[in-house]
C-alpha cells in the first residue's frame, strides 16, 4: 500500500529545487480518506494541472513487480472495494501483490506486502518520472 507514498517520497527528494509539486508522499500521503480534499487543493491552486495518479495494484501472480503506466486517470481503491472516483490525467500502478478477488483478501495481501519489491518499483517510477521531465526542460 506504500508504493505511491514512497514514489511521492522519492520524487520530492529529486524535486527539491524545481517548480513542481509533489502531493502525497510518506508523511503526508494520498488516500480514500483525503482523496477529495487533495483534488480540490490541487484545483484551487493550480489552472490546468496534469496529474499523474500513483497507486499500488493488484494483479495475477506473474504480473507481481512489474510497473504499468497508463494514459487517463485511475481509481482509487478498486482492489479493496473502495471504488471512489477515477483521478489523474496518467496514471502509474505498481503491482505489488496477487489479486485474491475479494476486498477482504486483497486488503490482507496489500498489508502483507514484500517492501523490497514495492521500494524497487518505486525508485524505477521515479527516477523515470524525473528523467523524463528533465529532458523537456
Amino acid at each position: 500500500m506504500l508504493f505511491g507514498p514512497i514514489v511521492g517520497y522519492k520524487l520530492k527528494d529529486l524535486f527539491d529545487d524545481k517548480n513542481i509539486e509533489i502531493i502525497g508522499d510518506l508523511n503526508n500521503p494520498v488516500c480514500h480518506n483525503n482523496i477529495y480534499s487533495a483534488i480540490n487543493y490541487i484545483r484551487k491552486k493550480h489552472t490546468n494541472p496534469f496529474i499523474i495518479a500513483i497507486d499500488s495494484a493488484l494483479s495475477a501472480k506473474e504480473h507481481v513487480g512489474k510497473i504499468v503506466v497508463s494514459e487517463g486517470g485511475l481509481c482509487i481503491g478498486r482492489g479493496v472495494g473502495r471504488n471512489r472516483m477515477i483521478v489523474g490525467d496518467m496514471s502509474i500502478r505498481g503491482i505489488v501483490a496477487k489479486n485474491m478477488g475479494n476486498s477482504r483478501h486483497n486488503l490482507r495481501m496489500l498489508q502483507n506486502t514484500n517492501l523490497g519489491i514495492v521500494m524497487q518499483m518505486a525508485q524505477t517510477v521515479a527516477i523515470g518520472i524525473y528523467s523524463s521531465i528533465e529532458c523537456e526542460n
